[in-house]
């Protein structure tokens, strides 16, 4: 995945699923800083799992990814408590801009976030 690899070339850890449902055993076994994940998704999609991490992880931000420019998502998307909603196109640049606010946010408010 073109994203994963240019994260981790940035420096950031990271650990890609091809599911929500591969994400939330993921998280089961080992927790995460932040969710960054497409609201277009088979089986559960993005603002499904969002509200599931929001049950489960409160304190865990959540950045939907979405090509989609609906008002309606819009909607759902800010309802389900994520923390930020990234349209398509974007730039590399932009993720992870975005990515280092919320985890310097989050940090900066609990001391979890380790990058």
């Amino acid at each position: 995945d073109p994203l994963c690899a240019y994260l981790r070339k940035s420096a950031v850890r990271v650990r890609g699923a091809s599911s929500a449902e591969e994400a939330l055993r993921l998280l089961k076994s080992a927790p995460a800083d932040l969710v960054l994940t497409d609201v277009g998704m088979p089986g559960m999609d993005g603002v499904q799992l969002c509200e599931r991490l929001r049950a489960e992880y409160p304190a865990m931000p959540v950045v939907l990814m979405t090509g989609r420019h609906s008002s309606t998502e819009r909607l759902d998307a800010a309802t389900c408590g994520a923390a930020a909603i990234l349209g398509k196109p974007f730039t590399m640049r932009q993720v992870l801009d975005l990515l280092g606010r919320l985890l310097e946010r989050r940090s900066s408010t609990d001391g979890t976030a380790s990058g």
